[in-house]
């Protein structure tokens, strides 16, 4: 069904724009006025709306863009990335979280170390870079488990 727009006259007020399916040009105006509570000479320049087919992104053609498909393929990939890089992004996080906490609690961060030239900090900084292995090591642990729960739970549901 054909789509048509039109200008839509209040008295003392602003037109505004309407839409509408009709069958033709005069059914729109109808539909328009009643639908918007006007007589029908408030409704003037009717139009009738013109899809162009070749710059339509709507799906309502029956068929999926290419935009669709690769935002399915992004989503689909940093699924996999994600799934399977799990032990490396949490140690990093982890590591990250560790290193943090080490510099809160002992008040030196790792760049000030690094600039300092006497030989002071040597204990804080080797706080703050044991909890950041530490942290890290149970990050890759955790990850590690998380996806080998992951691999098992597809592989049992492919055998039975």
């Amino acid at each position: 069904m054909p789509r048509f727009t039109a200008q839509v006259w209040v008295s003392g007020d602003h037109p505004y724009d309407a839409e509408i399916n009709a069958q033709n040009v005069f059914q729109a105006r109808k539909n328009i006025a009643r639908r918007e509570g006007v007589d029908e000479n408030d409704v003037q320049r009717v139009f009738l709306i013109q899809e162009d087919d070749d710059h339509s992104n709507s799906s309502s053609g029956g068929g999926i863009d290419i935009g669709s498909w690769g935002g399915i393929a992004v989503a689909a990939v940093v699924l996999f990335l994600l799934i399977e890089f799990t032990p490396w992004i949490l140690m990093f996080g982890m590591g990250a979280t560790g290193a943090w906490f080490g510099e809160k609690i002992t008040g030196q961060s790792i760049e000030e170390y690094a600039e300092s030239d006497d030989d002071k900090g040597h204990g804080a900084i080797s706080v703050v870079l044991i909890l950041s292995l530490i942290l890290g090591g149970i990050g890759f642990v955790k990850g590690n488990e998380i996806k080998q729960s992951i691999n098992n739970d597809t592989t049992t549901e492919v055998q039975e």
